[in-house]
């Protein structure tokens, strides 16, 4: 059959009532009620009491804690009043459209995918309209309704569409530009145009029916109106959790785009995960926001995965550059320093770009649920190794572009005992945690050196991080040591642990021969430790001797 012809077929049944599936008396006469501006409190009354099922559930959902009401509503008139016409007609709306479809799988519908989807988009959008520059211009309830039914046009469109296409209709499971060149190759027509033709229909307002218009970046678009750039923020979360895209680094910027800050975004989301099965209850839908939580985290661990994967590929790369352009020397003309220098600053930019946007995202929104002490222990669980891995990579990449940058000591005469001291009382709390002991090794209180106290105190911390996460766990003792060697004008600061022989590549990177992929996040530290001792005039030597492990400034 021709495009064409099975377009022509389909919008024909779209706009026959007997083809689409039987909306109740009641919710055709809310539809209306909608489209007359000489509907009142008693009409809506009226309409809504003929059901005594939508009259428990619209009182049980204006009275919840999500719509935050200290007195008890006891009458739909009452709810009316307290409510507004306009919330309880939306709601009793709302209700009855979620009733009008099954919920469970049919052919490549999975209806309950669909609706869940469906409530966090909307729950989503409606944080959106009451945040930032655009709370007083919008309607939540209204933005609500819009998120809810954003993609209805998909269920109409699997309704009427040829049994043959039922089977394998991609639904939620692709992605929105995928599912809707599916719809347009397979069907002559896609879901929003069906969306945007029964709403109408419907008597929906107008800007409802044009935010079915506009999806992508197309809606995104400065000159869109608020309503088709927060619905299509809100489908983009919604998406990114639940659906096949894992774009998470989409959220800060658009977030930034839309006027909120990535804390307002990651306070809205979490808001949305602690109300969303109170509402969910009222539209007759089974959600269990941990389960969904967890799912999340996963999403998020598995991108954080990637991210490793691709910042170890990438790093082997910036980092021969980096040793490139630090062995050229000053005969090598101008413009091969410069080109090399331009080389490396494009690599580590594109390298930066890819990988710090998720993983801001990711780590805001983890650090976010840390706080909320209401989650299940293993959502708390999985949300505190998704901090610690975000936390890790940031730290990587953040080293990285330090080793990258030209360094130079500011040196000022400071007290080494001292900034050593201070630098481990920095680390105590992990020393006790991991149950490590400390032994000092030097009494003195006063060793007077010129140095970067900054920096020095960085490289320490490097070598400290390598030392600690090397121990074995048979003896969980760690020696550092401080001395001043006159004769050689050196002061000499040792860490020792019976960790055993120091990693092959780990000891190439330290001692600067070398560097391995495998040796990445370690590696890296020492790398930078390495550099900037050496600009200090000094140097890095490891010893095995007598089951003790020594690394020595």
């Amino acid at each position: 059959m021709m495009d064409s012809e099975k377009r022509s077929r389909i919008l024909h049944q779209i706009t026959s009532n007997d083809f689409l599936p039987s909306l109740s008396p009641l919710t055709i006469q809310l539809i209306e009620a909608a489209s007359d501006e000489r509907s009142s409190v008693l009409d809506l009354n009226r309409i809504i009491e003929q059901d005594p099922g939508l009259t428990t559930r619209l009182l049980k959902m204006v009275n919840s804690a999500y719509f935050g009401r200290r007195t008890k509503i006891s009458s739909i008139s009452h709810a009316i009043i307290m409510a507004g016409f306009k919330r309880v007609r939306l709601m009793a709306l709302n209700i009855s459209l979620r009733d009008t479809f099954p919920l469970g799988r049919v052919g490549g519908i999975d209806y309950d995918l669909f609706w869940k989807t469906s409530l966090y988009r909307a729950l989503i959008a409606q944080g959106f309209s009451q945040a930032g520059r655009l709370a007083e211009a919008l309607d939540p309830e209204e933005i609500f309704t819009a998120g809810l039914i954003l993609e209805i046009g998909m269920l109409l469109l699997f309704h009427v569409c040829p049994k043959e296409h039922q089977a394998v209709f991609p639904g939620g499971a692709m992605a929105l530009t995928d599912l809707i060149a599916w719809e347009n190759e397979h069907l002559g027509i896609n879901h929003r145009e069906v969306g945007r033709i029964i709403l109408q229909r419907w008597h929906f307002p107008d800007q409802i029916i044009e935010s079915q218009k506009y999806f992508g970046p197309e809606a995104l678009q400065g000159d869109r109106s608020p309503w088709v750039r927060i619905l299509e923020f809100a489908r983009i979360c919604t998406q990114i959790f639940f659906g096949p895209q894992d774009d998470f680094q989409l959220l800060d910027s658009l977030a930034l785009a839309q006027g909120l800050s990535p804390e307002i975004l990651n306070e809205i989301l979490v808001t949305t995960f602690s109300q969303v099965e109170e509402v969910a209850g009222q539209l007759r839908l089974m959600i269990n926001s941990q389960d969904d939580l967890l799912m999340v985290m996963e999403k998020a661990n598995r991108t954080l995965t990637k991210i490793n994967g691709s910042l170890e590929s990438s790093f082997v790369k910036v980092f021969n550059l980096i040793s490139d352009l630090e062995q050229s020397t000053v005969q090598e003309p101008t413009e091969e320093l410069e080109e090399k220098n331009k080389l490396l600053e494009n690599t580590l930019e594109a390298v930066v770009h890819e990988i710090r946007n998720p993983l801001m995202a990711i780590g805001g929104f983890a650090n976010r649920l840390a706080k909320n002490v209401e989650q299940r222990g293993d959502v708390i669980e999985y949300v505190h190794l998704i901090t610690k891995e975000s936390l890790r990579l940031e730290k990587v990449l953040k080293d990285l572009v330090a080793y990258s940058q030209i360094y130079k000591p500011f040196i000022i005469t400071r007290n080494i005992i001292q900034v050593v001291e201070k630098m481990l009382a920095g680390y105590q709390d992990l020393l006790d945690e991991k149950d490590i002991r400390l032994n000092r090794l030097y009494r003195s209180t006063s060793i007077l050196i010129p140095l970067d106290e900054a920096e020095i105190t960085k490289a320490l911390q490097c070598l400290l991080e390598t030392e600690i996460q090397l121990l074995e766990k048979m003896d969980r003792q760690l020696w550092i040591g401080l001395e001043e060697v006159l004769e050689k004008k050196e002061v000499r600061i040792s860490l020792s642990t019976k960790a055993g022989q120091f990693p092959e590549e780990l000891r190439h990177t330290l001692l600067g021969r070398d560097f391995s992929g495998k040796s990445f996040g370690l590696g890296l530290g020492l790398s930078l430790a390495r550099k900037i001792i050496t600009a200090h005039g000094g140097r890095l030597e490891l010893t095995l001797e007598d089951d003790l492990n020594t690394l020595s400034v």
